[in-house]
């Protein structure tokens, strides 16, 4: 057959498959671009490697399971968290596609039952993750079927998981090399050069193909805000309904619970974190995806197979260590295409190497963007540093109208006295407050135009 009539007609299925399986009427163009791609890795006569680095929001899911849908041999997707197997088992559920999972907990009879679907040939799509593959019953039932794709979703977390408490993830490149597949495909949104470089070294066996979509999310906007009383700033910001959906990153345990607790008499919010058991975990997920206007006071354990669609807002109260980490979370807002915003509250006792980026004078998103190794393509499409700006912090303007009655030199436990007074909350607040004012002074952070000087 001529090969451009057979790529016409495979452009044709994808098209069709699209619109009548996964129930999508238009595939954005880079989407289409990888799923050919991909496609096409089933005629070769090699292992094919891919790596793609894709946006948050891009829809990668789509690039893998439509291949999977379509190809002849069968597609081992590997999840790094529960709740993605869970996310994604419900969206091909919904879709009638036939599709097995292979977790831990199950039953004998359910692994059995899973395995001759596959033999017989019933559904060619596995969810599953490393810890169940590396297991060597699982791996003498499956060496034996023909593999067509072996897909990594979250790819990064092979390298920041796998070199600490994941270590099935290092044992991959065994399983991938006795169930050859014939092609390797890893996806990500948020890769830095040194793991690109871990993940060439660890998983493929070749240089992979690299596609490299822009890592800017055009619809969030960047804020910062030099706080004083982080919980007051959370609950100024999220007033307005617009503003939520809406997570709050805390950083610990505790503060997603206290700052809960102080919401909750407000805004409909939840505290999410590694400590509740997997049904609270599961539930509290459910009720922030169907809840309107609902707050989460979460850890980092919240973000992966979390797939919240109408968050307008995500607010930091504390700054992750690397960009690739914040911008996974900060990423976690409008993931509908929709203008979204995130916000940084500044804390000048913070160690994190990222406190620079959102202190310095210049664009906040092109800084991000290049400590991942990508260029920003497009002119900013808003944060405080091309704006020249800092939010203004709830009380701000209070503790420069109390140290502007006393402007050359005054007592701690004075203008602690006139915030009490001034803004109704407790003297532990306010002497926080006033120490964090302080040291944003010495950090030289203009603090309007009062002389702030405390003995």
């Amino acid at each position: 057959m001529d090969i451009e009539l057979l790529l016409d007609q495979e452009e044709d299925l994808i098209d069709s498959t699209a619109r009548t399986v996964f129930g999508i009427r238009c595939l954005k163009p880079n989407q289409k671009l990888l799923i050919e791609k991909i496609l096409g890795y089933e005629r070769s006569r090699r292992q094919e490697n891919l790596l793609a680095l894709l946006s948050t929001g891009f829809g990668k899911s789509i690039c893998f399971l439509l291949p999977a849908y379509l190809s002849k041999g069968i597609s081992l997707i590997i999840f790094p968290v529960i709740s993605l197997m869970n996310d994604q088992a419900d969206k091909l559920r919904k879709l009638g596609i036939p599709f097995v999972v292979l977790k831990g907990g199950m039953e004998y009879g359910e692994k059995l039952a899973a395995f001759r679907a596959l033999e017989i040939g019933k559904t060619r799509i596995v969810i599953t993750n490393p810890e169940m593959l590396i297991q060597e019953s699982i791996l003498s039932r499956l060496r034996h079927l023909t593999f067509s794709y072996l897909v990594l979703d979250e790819a990064h977390t092979v390298i920041s998981w796998g070199e600490s408490f994941r270590p099935a993830y290092l044992e991959l490149p065994k399983v991938i090399d006795i169930l050859k597949p014939h092609a390797l495909l890893a996806f990500s949104a948020t890769c830095n050069p040194d793991t690109v470089a871990k993940l060439k070294k660890i998983i493929f066996t070749s240089d992979p193909y690299v596609l490299i979509s822009s890592a800017d999310r055009e619809n969030i906007r960047y804020r910062r805000i030099r706080s004083l009383f982080p919980y007051q700033d959370c609950r100024r910001l999220l007033k307005e309904e617009s503003s939520r959906n809406a997570i709050i990153y805390c950083g610990t345990r505790a503060r997603c619970e206290r700052v809960s607790s102080f919401l909750s008499c407000i805004y409909p919010c939840r505290y999410y974190h590694a400590g509740l058991s997997k049904e609270e975990r599961l539930e509290t997920e459910s009720w922030f995806r169907s809840t309107s206007g609902a707050v989460l006071a979460a850890t980092n354990a919240f973000g992966l197979g979390v797939d919240s669609r109408n968050v307008r807002t995500v607010i930091h109260m504390y700054l992750p260590s690397t960009s690739q980490d914040f911008l996974q979370e900060a990423g976690r807002a409008g993931r509908d295409g929709h203008e979204s915003t995130s916000y940084v509250l500044l804390d000048p006792s913070s160690t994190s190497p990222l406190y620079s980026i959102f202190t310095s004078d210049g664009c906040i998103r092109s800084r991000l963007i290049q400590t991942l190794g990508r260029p920003l393509v497009e002119a900013c499409s808003g944060c405080d540093g091309c704006d020249g700006i800092y939010t203004e912090a709830f009380g701000e303007a209070e503790l420069r109208r109390a140290i502007g009655n006393f402007p050359y030199l005054h007592s701690k436990e004075h203008v602690i006295r006139k915030l009490e007074k001034i803004t109704g909350l407790s003297r532990k607040s306010t002497s926080r407050a006033l120490e964090r004012a302080v040291a944003f002074k010495e950090a030289r952070i203009r603090f309007g135009r009062v002389r702030l000087l405390v003995k």
